[in-house]
């Protein structure tokens, strides 16, 4: 029986054997520079847009959790997008530079 997405390829192949392979570093970098930077760009037009807040803020003003938001501050701070403009209730307030 032909695969109708390849019909070169059978498909009594082993399920996972025709899986493709690739180099888990690269695999790890490239999906880091998509899903991470276009996620740090959101986070950083907010900041540009809204202004200053907290990480608290910034995920409920974007309708995100706190984990996936909370990453993305200090990678934006080495990279002098933001700086901390302060602490509010024992968290730290960002701006974007």
């Amino acid at each position: 029986m032909r695969n109708r997405y390849n019909p070169d390829a059978v498909d009594d192949l082993p399920m996972f054997g025709a899986a493709r392979v690739s180099d888990p570093q690269t695999s790890k970098r490239a999906a880091k520079s998509v899903r991470a930077g276009s996620l740090a760009e959101r986070v950083l037009s907010e900041l540009r847009t809204r202004g200053p807040g907290t990480t608290h803020e910034l995920a409920e003003r974007m309708d995100l959790s706190l984990v996936t938001v909370s990453p993305r501050m200090r990678p934006l701070e080495a990279a002098g997008q933001v700086e901390r403009a302060g602490e509010w209730g024992g968290r730290t307030i960002w701006r974007a530079l």
